[in-house]
């Protein structure tokens, strides 16, 4: 009894929460379980078959504004070079 009227000491605390079969850790200001956040990745990717294929064709060619506003500053500097 006294001993529950008594401060736990951090080192108590552990041992009182110490399961080998899942300890809980605090992450972030929130205990969580170990095994929760260790999980086994079994997973493999294979890049041939992740990755992404690209049809360059289907992309929209640069916008005329765009294009405009590079032909301005080609004019420009043929200008300037010319000067």
């Amino acid at each position: 009894m006294a001993q529950d009227n008594k401060k736990l000491t951090q080192e108590e605390i552990d041992k009182h929460n110490f399961d080998p079969e899942n300890l809980i850790v605090n992450l972030g200001g929130k205990q969580v379980p170990f095994s929760a956040i260790n999980k086994p990745h079994h997973a493999v990717i294979q890049p041939q078959q992740n990755k992404p294929q690209v049809d360059a064709a289907s992309f929209p060619d640069v916008e005329p504004a765009a294009k405009e506003r590079e032909a301005q500053l080609e004019a420009q500097a043929e200008k300037k070079k010319n000067d």
